[in-house]
């Protein structure tokens, strides 16, 4: 690796997207602030171009894009090339995992406060609830999901779990002599430590060979590696005995609504009263409350 400027102040933020240009072009807006670099990949798929997109206080760099397909390993691949992209630039004290239909809902000042008070702590959410379940998702082999129809074509997610069950009938378990068994799931989207991101891509061949062909295992890798970690395990600030993903998270998200549910602009004062640092999600359909709270977090 490069060597780096220990400026552990400095935060990253890593965005993967497909669509909305304007709600990301919100975003940078938010997030351009001289101690913090963007790293961004844009689905290979998607209609946007980076020639769209710019920053004036914050370095911001586009990773070669590639071809993302929702609970495909993919979806790893991307964050592991932001990551990757990340650690070879700086040292940061954080690295935040957001999506193009993100949204800061508090002020840089306010988020590096937090975060660099709390500098040892990783944010993300471990999901009790479906600690059985997840285990089937990823004992199995999966071989339709690195496909655009999968998502879409009931028939096809219908053979996979088929396919699932007949493996299970046959004895496979491709987790039997993991050394990262059980596998821990939950929220994909979280701010981690520069320190752990680094850690995280260490791992990345038992990383593939646990996750490749599995069902949504973006929300899985971080939280079993991290839990595997003599080293890390401690710092799970979402393994609490709280349960409870927004504060693990320190993200807004509602699942009563929606899957996750998008806002609108009746919206606007819970959003902005909430005690959390990031919100999903938006749309360019709802360009004024995207403006209102973008307006509302740098003003």
């Amino acid at each position: 690796m490069k060597s780096m400027n220990k400026n552990l102040n400095k935060h990253a933020y890593v965005i993967t997207t497909y669509g909305n240009a304007y709600t990301l072009k919100e975003l940078l807006k938010q997030i351009d602030d001289e101690r913090n670099d963007v790293f961004v990949h844009i689905d290979k798929k998607s209609p946007l171009n980076q020639v769209l997109f710019s920053t004036s206080k914050s370095k911001l760099t586009f990773i070669e894009s590639k071809k993302v397909y929702w609970g495909d390993y993919s979806m790893i691949n991307a964050v592991l090339r932001l990551f990757e992209a990340a650690v070879n630039t700086d040292e940061y004290s954080y690295i935040h995992l957001l999506s193009g239909q993100d949204l800061c809902i508090k002020s840089q000042d306010e988020i590096h406060e937090f975060f660099n008070d709390n500098n040892d702590k990783l944010y993300f959410h471990i999901n009790v609830g479906t600690f059985r379940q997840i285990q089937d998702r990823c004992r199995y082999y999966y071989p339709f999901i690195n496909t655009k129809h999968f998502k879409y074509w009931k028939w096809l997610k219908a053979l996979s779990l088929v396919l699932g069950k007949a493996q299970k009938f046959i004895g496979i378990n491709r987790l039997r002599h993991s050394p990262i068994y059980p596998i821990y799931n939950g929220w994909d989207w979280y701010s981690i430590t520069g320190d752990f991101a680094k850690y995280v891509l260490t791992q990345e061949p038992l990383i593939r060979k646990t996750f490749h062909h599995t069902l949504s295992n973006d929300e899985c890798f971080v939280h079993t590696i991290a839990m595997h970690s003599p080293k890390f395990r401690d710092k799970v600030y979402g393994y609490n005995g709280k349960d409870d993903a927004m504060d693990a998270s320190k993200r807004l998200q509602d699942w009563k609504r929606g899957k996750p549910y998008t806002f609108t602009f009746e919206d606007f004062d819970m959003i902005i009263s909430s005690p959390y640092y990031f919100a999903r999600k938006f749309d360019d359909k709802n360009i004024e409350l995207v403006k209102k709270i973008v307006e509302f977090t740098i003003n």
